[in-house]
C-alpha cells in the first residue's frame, strides 16, 4: 500500500505534537532525528525513507523546528559532537490545533 506524502506528513506532525503536549521524548518535547524516524516506522506502516523525506519538507515549510547542538564529549576528550532533534513548531502547533 502506498501512502501519500500528506499522510506522512499529518502522522510525523501528529506525532511531533504529542512528544510537545506530553513533555516527553530525549529533549522534554524534543526527539533525535534518528529516534523519531525509527518510532515513526514502528507506529506506522510508512518506510523510514519517507518519514526522513517528510520531515525535511516539514523542516523547509517552518512546521518542524531542526535543532542542532554541538556539545563536547563526556570523555574530555577534545572531540565536539553534533546533536541533531527536532519539535513542533509554532506553525506546527497552529496547524494542527487548526485541524482539531
Amino acid at each position: 500500500m502506498t501512502n501519500s506524502d500528506d499522510e506522512v506528513r499529518d502522522k510525523i506532525l501528529q506525532y511531533f505534537y504529542q512528544i510537545h503536549a506530553d513533555g516527553t521524548g530525549t529533549f522534554n518535547g524534543r526527539e533525535r532525528g534518528d529516534v523519531a524516524v525509527r518510532e515513526l516506522a514502528m507506529q506506522t506502516e510508512f518506510d523510514r525513507v519517507a518519514i526522513s523525506r517528510n520531515i525535511e519538507y516539514l523542516v523547509a515549510n517552518n512546521l518542524i523546528n531542526h535543532i542542532i547542538k554541538n556539545e563536547s564529549a563526556q570523555d574530555g576528550s577534545n572531540i565536539k559532537l553534533t546533536k541533531h532533534s527536532y519539535e513542533i513548531s509554532d506553525e506546527g502547533l497552529n496547524k494542527i490545533l487548526a485541524g482539531q
